[in-house]
């Protein structure tokens, strides 16, 4: 999972300093977050990479992210983006 912060935020939001990623069992878990990552917008690329290790094999995932800026004004959730883990080969 790879999400991307731009400029192309409400303008409120414009002056974002970091994002959180969050994650539910497909339609019917609790959000939980995965990745609350503070950003400098001179230092830092808009990006962040990661690695969920807890998903089980031929579950369904949904993830959703958002920016927020220094007061704690959140944006509004990304469009939800569901993954489903395959089932390993047991030989």
């Amino acid at each position: 999972m790879r999400a991307t912060a731009s400029d192309s935020t409400p303008a409120p939001i414009r002056d974002f300093t970091g994002f959180e990623i969050e994650r539910r069992e497909a339609t019917a878990g609790t959000w939980a977050p995965v990745l609350h990552q503070g950003y400098d917008p001179r230092t830092d690329p808009a990006t962040a990479g990661v690695c969920d290790p807890l998903p089980a094999d031929g579950h369904t995932y949904e993830y959703r992210a958002r920016s927020y800026d220094a007061a704690g004004n959140y944006s509004p959730y990304s469009a939800v983006q569901a993954v489903t883990v395959p089932v390993a080969q047991r030989s």
